[in-house]
């Protein structure tokens, strides 16, 4: 019988209330769980559109797939906790806002025989469900208040999301003061201890050589690569969803003759 603690924050507002992983930390610590059995998540393994949940309809059966590669402290605690095992954790929202994996993922730890134990939520099968709806719905709300805002930013011409590799986001501090106070906020700037990295990826990939030794040589993951090489920011262009135009705000760097080449080659070679 091993006692597990899991920890996860997803947002800077979480952090602000007390749930960073560190005080999620400490009061596993306090409770004697050692650090080898605590287990945490966090960053981009929690953003609001989590969990990503898929339903296929075959042969009279629905499949439901819960791609959960985003969370790999959560799946290490999956494949090691066995029957007699218990998890500790502060609230249901930290294993997840989908009230489906919850219901999953409970339902699996009852029939493995793993006991479940949130510090300070709660405890009752009916209460449980009641808050997993809550969480859920206010997971929506989230979602459909960052939409808008990111909708208002494009239309803008500002650029609504986090700064690709190679830029910097002209965003405002605690006090509401902008890092650089001669750019309107949520432009981007250039970042040139990265940028180098944008420019060596979509010349070598335009001249034909092979995405591996990219990676390699520039010390880099695949996933990485494809990300810059698809990205249409750095032809200077915002975003809101699959909507693309040109914008004041985001400054070009590649020309659009090595994007299409550079393009062209990793349908080839990814």
């Amino acid at each position: 019988m091993t006692e597990y603690g899991y920890g996860r924050v997803s947002s800077g507002e979480q952090k602000k209330s007390g749930l960073s992983i560190e005080s999620q930390d400490e009061r596993l610590e306090a409770l004697g769980i050692d650090k080898i059995n605590r287990f945490s998540d966090a960053g981009k393994t929690a953003g609001v559109k989590e969990d990503m949940i898929n339903y296929v309809f075959k042969e009279g059966h629905y499949i439901i797939d819960i791609n959960l590669n985003s969370r790999p402290d959560f799946v290490k605690l999956n494949n090691i906790m066995t029957s007699g095992d218990s998890l500790k954790f502060t609230r249901w929202d930290r294993i997840s806002r989908s009230s489906i994996l919850l219901s999953v993922f409970r339902h699996d730890c009852e029939r493995r025989g793993i006991t479940l134990i949130p510090l300070e939520d709660a405890k009752e099968d009916l209460t449980i469900k009641i808050v997993a709806i809550v969480n859920e719905h206010l997971l929506g709300s989230i979602a459909e208040s960052n939409d808008l805002v990111f909708e208002q930013k494009y239309n803008q011409g500002a650029f609504p999301y986090k700064a690709p590799i190679g830029y910097i986001k002209n965003t405002k501090d605690k006090e509401g003061k902008l890092k650089f106070p001669t750019y309107p906020e949520s432009y981007l700037l250039l970042d040139t201890d990265k940028m180098w990295i944008v420019h060596e990826v979509f010349n070598k990939m335009a001249q034909g050589e092979y995405y591996k030794d990219i990676c390699k040589e520039l010390k880099i993951n695949s996933q990485t690569l494809y990300d810059i090489v698809r990205n249409k920011t750095y032809l200077g262009m915002t975003h809101y969803g699959n909507e693309w135009k040109k914008s004041d705000a985001v400054p070009q760097v590649i020309a659009q003759e090595i994007f299409d080449k550079a393009n062209q080659n990793i349908k080839v070679k990814k």
